[in-house]
């Protein structure tokens, strides 16, 4: 789910949710600036799935190579 400032308007996936009025553009820029960080992936998120990966792949391998896996 994507959050985005298009002009006054906050559209959420891209339905407008909300509208800004009586904003300054101080304000403004500083709101399109957290808008668009809660929009980047998290990075420490990011580095705790590769790890999750990581660790599925290894075991994945260490069941393959006792045979344990099963075949169809």
């Amino acid at each position: 789910m994507d959050i985005y400032l298009v002009g006054n308007d906050i559209e959420l996936d891209n339905e407008k949710v909300a509208r800004l009025f009586d904003i300054n553009a101080t304000t403004r820029d500083r709101l399109k600036e957290t808008i668009e960080r809660a929009n980047k992936p998290d990075t420490k998120s990011k580095e705790l799935l590769d790890i999750i990966e990581v660790k599925i792949q290894e075991a994945y391998e260490e069941g393959k190579s006792d045979g344990k896996t099963r075949r169809s």
